[in-house]
């Protein structure tokens, strides 16, 4: 799964390379970010396990729990949209 997570947030960058042609070097993210990545991927999992438990159970709708998984994933989303460009 590291592997997964580290290929879609590596960036590819052009460079000036030899004789002045441009040259497409991939840049790795930093660990920081695939942590980060990692641990806002499973605050959302749980996040979802817990919004359907508490379907489940009570029988309703949290917005709660919702409102926080719209922000996560938002996050997440941002973060995937930032390092590729």
């Amino acid at each position: 799964m590291s592997r997964t997570i580290k290929k879609a947030l590596t960036r590819k960058v052009k460079v000036k390379g030899p004789r002045n042609r441009e040259v497409q070097v991939e840049v790795p993210p930093s660990e920081r970010l695939m942590f980060t990545f990692i641990f806002a991927i499973a605050m959302i999992l749980s996040l979802v396990i817990l919004e359907i438990g508490h379907l489940f159970v009570l029988g309703e709708w949290n917005d709660a729990i919702f409102a926080a998984l719209t922000g996560i994933s938002g996050t997440v989303i941002g973060i995937l949209i930032d390092k590729k460009t």
